[in-house]
């Protein structure tokens, strides 16, 4: 009736299935376009959120710091007045005991008073010098390991 021959047919229907393979891509492609418009847009706002919580993380971190040093500097400053005036208590008396007035047999004192006093004063200087040192660090410690266990209980 309308005279077509087979071949022609098999092409139709090959054009056929590729203008509906095509459609059902484009169409395919148009949805998987909205859906990525969707994660993107998830993926955004989790990024913002995550940004948001280490912004506020960090703000808190620093201000957990500036307290710590202010403490960490407020307990050495108090220290070293502490340890200054014990010293400075100390200081008046003197660690050898003055000579007898008449001392029978001075030939029998092993050492040269001026000497002893110098030689252990620079000894004592040393020594409170480490002294201090130490004390520096055990407080820092102290302040480190204060702030580190703030830390862990925030997270």
């Amino acid at each position: 009736m309308f005279g077509f021959n087979p071949l022609q047919i098999v092409y139709g229907v090959i054009g056929l299935a590729l203008v509906s393979a095509v459609g059902g891509y484009i169409w395919n492609c148009e949805s998987q376009k909205e859906k990525f418009a969707v994660y993107k847009s998830n993926v955004e706002l989790l990024g913002k959120k995550a940004q948001a919580d280490a912004d506020k993380q960090k703000a808190e971190d620093k201000l957990r710091k500036e307290q710590a040093d202010a403490e960490n500097k407020r307990t050495a400053d108090n220290l070293r007045l502490t340890i200054k005036r014990l010293r400075d208590a100390n200081a008046s008396r003197g660690i050898v005991p003055a000579a007898p007035a008449g001392s029978g047999r001075p030939d029998l004192a092993a050492f040269d008073r001026a000497e002893y006093l110098g030689a252990t004063g620079k000894l004592v200087e040393g020594l409170r010098g480490l002294a201090d040192e130490g004390t520096a660090a055990t407080v820092d410690l102290d302040t480190a390991k204060t702030w580190a266990q703030g830390q862990q209980a925030v997270r």
